[in-house]
């Protein structure tokens, strides 16, 4: 799993208060499932959400290099990618919230 794709997740993760803070295993759990999940995608189809994950993560790495990237920035990323209007961005983040809600509903 790409950088970006983790902190998206995690950035899901919080931003639909799947797990507790107290329980780090549930979202390690919902973690490697996301991984294990884009892992499983077929070559073709990954390579264009890794493409859209380098585009978009050029920004944040900036940040994260200056020390200004925490949670709440990748948050509220996260929500303006959600509701993009330009439509690899907006597969991309349905991509992934789905497979996070999807293991998350799971778990018990």
């Amino acid at each position: 799993m790409l950088w970006l794709e983790r902190e998206v997740a995690n950035a899901l993760i919080d931003e639909y208060a799947l797990v507790d803070e107290t329980d780090p295993r549930r979202r390690a759990t919902i973690l490697r499932y996301v991984e294990d999940s884009l892992h499983a995608i077929p070559v073709h189809i990954r390579l264009g959400m890794v493409g859209v994950s380098l585009v978009l993560s050029v920004r944040p790495c900036l940040l994260s290099m200056l020390g200004r990237f925490d949670r709440e920035h990748a948050r509220a990323s996260v929500r303006r990618w959600e509701k993009s209007r330009i439509g690899l961005i907006y597969q991309y983040m349905h991509g992934i919230r789905s497979i996070v809600l999807l293991v998350a509903g799971e778990l018990p």
